[in-house]
């Protein structure tokens, strides 16, 4: 079966691992709605906050 192959391959395929995870952080007093309806809606960018 034929393999797609390019330069920088193993760069891409292993991105995710290089991206630092971070917790969400819920703040009460900007929530709306039901905490138990099990429906969330992030708004926001990915950079963190000192």
């Amino acid at each position: 079966m034929p393999r797609l192959d390019w330069i920088g391959r193993k760069a891409v395929e292993n991105h995710h691992r290089q991206v630092p995870f971070y917790l969400l952080k819920e703040v009460p007093e900007l929530s709306v709605g039901d905490p138990g309806s099990g429906n969330l809606l992030v708004k926001g960018d990915n950079l963190t906050c000192p």
